[in-house]
């Protein structure tokens, strides 16, 4: 069985946490014995365009082994993808793509699009010019909170619609995934966590300060701001924590100011965008992550955080509610600081088990629950059959 994935999103050199949930159903995959490729045309902003970085991406496409997975890229630049007209000329690029692909790699069985807008319709695409079936998981948020314009709604609707098999990462999302195709189409297999990359830390020393993680883009819907205010009331009672946030966005120098205004300089961390393995040192340093977005369709930071053995603590915002269960962690009301004041409060009093919490991500989420959830639907819709992998 080969499988192509075409994502909407992926990692680029200049932002190489992207899309990381694709890579990981890719990698699992990979190691349940399916032969996997990627395929993703890159759009790189205009506002880096300039002669140097002209001669590394000008629309060539690149074929490598990226960490055992075969993937072939169009290094491209943006083709305006924020207007549905540069959307679909992107996806029109993407199918070109995918038939370079199949020169390179042969012709997949089944084309499997990560978000209906818009790698979900050039699957879509790709998958009347190959003659190959195509499925969609939807990871989108804009589907979820209803964004989307009657042109996106439309096209949405119509990918849904003539997908082979529909796949929302959560149940929450999977009722918006119903109510944009007008039916019943979706079904739920949530994303996956490499269990093998991250892992539980070396305890704690002993009087060292506890520390709250938050890994995110610094944008208005993560509701950092929140997190600042309750970490800043928290503090005065226990002022032997402090608060780690890590990511950039354009409300990174509001939030740097916010937390000035409210908190002394030394409790409060910006570390800016990292690379996965920083992610996982911090994560294994840490005490509790904290996500508390007003919409999440999943929260893939939750379980790489469980997978360290740490407690989370994250609102009821549509994903979360599928992943954190009161042994492992907490859910609080969204735009509540009160909530969450009392959340983390609580996180400090209680012991969590790490080696439980890990367990738990495992038994869920692993590589191999994943791979043995994603194949049954292949091989639904292939006619092929499969041993589960351990």
């Amino acid at each position: 069985m080969h499988i192509l994935h075409l994502p909407s999103w992926y990692s680029t050199s200049d932002k190489p946490w992207r899309g990381m949930f694709v890579r990981d159903q890719a990698l699992a995959l990979s190691a349940a014995g399916v032969q996997v490729g990627v395929a993703f045309v890159e759009r790189r902003s205009l506002s880096r365009f300039n002669g140097l970085n002209l001669a590394v991406s000008h629309f060539q496409t690149e074929a490598a082994d990226e960490g055992d997975i075969p993937t072939i890229r169009m290094k491209g630049w943006s083709t305006f993808a924020q207007t549905v007209t540069g959307s679909l000329l992107w996806s029109r690029l993407m199918r070109r793509l995918v038939e370079s692909y199949a020169l390179v790699y042969g012709v997949p069985d089944l084309i499997h699009g990560h978000a209906a807008l818009w790698g979900g319709h050039a699957a879509m695409l790709a998958s009347r010019a190959l003659q190959r079936p195509f499925v969609v998981t939807e990871h989108s948020s804009s589907v979820m909170t209803a964004d989307l314009s009657p042109e996106q709604q439309q096209h949405a609707a119509d990918v849904y619609r003539r997908a082979a098999a529909v796949i929302a990462v959560s149940r929450n999302l999977k009722m918006s995934v119903d109510t944009v195709a007008g039916t019943p189409v979706a079904e739920v297999v949530p994303n996956t966590v490499d269990c093998d990359y991250f892992t539980l830390p070396p305890p704690r020393r002993k009087g060292a300060p506890f520390t709250f993680l938050a890994v995110c883009d610094l944008v208005s819907y993560k509701r950092v701001d929140l997190l600042i205010r309750a970490f800043a009331r928290l503090n005065v009672r226990h002022p032997n924590t402090r608060l780690v946030i890590a990511g950039t966005g354009k409300d990174e120098r509001w939030l740097h100011a916010l937390a000035r205004a409210l908190v002394p300089q030394s409790k409060i961390e910006f570390t800016g965008a990292l690379p996965r393995w920083q992610v996982r040192r911090w994560m294994r340093e840490a005490g509790a992550l904290v996500l508390c977005s007003d919409h999440e369709t999943f929260g893939v930071v939750l379980i790489e955080a469980m997978a360290s053995g740490i407690p989370v603590i994250a609102t009821r915002s549509g994903g979360p509610e599928d992943i954190v269960t009161p042994d492992i962690g907490l859910l609080v009301d969204r735009d509540d600081s009160d909530a969450l004041l009392r959340g983390m409060s609580e996180v400090l009093r209680r012991r969590f088990d790490p080696a439980a919490i890990r367990e738990n991500v495992r038994r869920r989420f692993g590589y191999p629950v994943i791979a043995n959830r994603l194949r049954a639907v292949y091989e639904r819709l292939l006619g092929h059959s499969h041993q589960e992998v351990a």
